[in-house]
């Protein structure tokens, strides 16, 4: 999420409020958090057991927080 702050930043977009104002907002972020994991700007980067470790329990985080979200 905070590559999307930050590409938005780039091209002078304010994006303060990282979930957005609602619930629903807050999904679509989460959303297009995991569709990020799932399709890396660098497909073919290798890395690291550590990073695929962290990179793992982010994803994980992301999941369970859209359940979450989904259930409000």
């Amino acid at each position: 999420m905070y590559i999307q702050k930050a590409i938005a930043n780039y091209w002078g977009q304010e994006y303060t409020n990282i979930l957005g104002n609602s619930v629903q907002s807050a999904i679509r972020a989460t959303q297009k958090a995991l569709c990020d994991f799932d399709h890396p700007l660098e497909p073919n980067k290798v890395r690291g057991m550590e990073e695929q470790q962290a990179r793992m329990k982010e994803r994980e985080f992301y999941t369970v927080f859209l359940e979450k979200l989904k259930r409000l």
